[in-house]
């Protein structure tokens, strides 16, 4: 019983934790779960879907878009963690001057992207952040 009981607790663990990492693609759509094989099109769509310690990983390519964190993430629950494949660029290329704007939010972690032709705005009142 015993051991059936920590089966349970392990394979609980694994799904609410798979549950919290999804994927965007350029070849996605935003119509798909967000799943590793079907994955979302836009990384804002990504981003719009994430609650604290959800991670969203974007897929080699080049994202011609602007991104902005609508939640922040919390000390108890988890950062909310955009995280870039080798090779991912987010060109600003008539999108608007700001690529990632992280505005007035908390326990945010922006990880591995390559900003092109825009800029990074955190107005100076985002706490707890961290961008590699």
């Amino acid at each position: 019983m015993k051991n059936k009981l920590s089966l349970c607790f392990l394979l609980s663990s694994l799904f609410l934790s798979a549950q919290n990492n999804y994927y965007v693609a350029t070849t996605g759509s935003n119509t798909n779960n967000g799943s590793f094989n079907s994955p979302w099109k836009t990384i804002q769509y990504g981003v719009n879907q994430l609650v604290p310690g959800s991670v969203l990983t974007v897929k080699t390519g080049t994202y011609n878009e602007a991104v902005s964190f609508p939640l922040s993430g919390s000390s108890s629950s988890g950062y909310i963690t955009l995280t870039a494949q080798t090779g991912v660029i987010i060109n600003g290329t008539g999108v608007g001057e700001v690529g990632i704007r992280i505005s007035s939010k908390n326990y945010i972690k922006v990880i591995g992207f390559e900003i092109q032709n825009f800029a990074i705005l955190d107005d100076g009142y985002t706490n707890h952040k961290d961008s590699k």
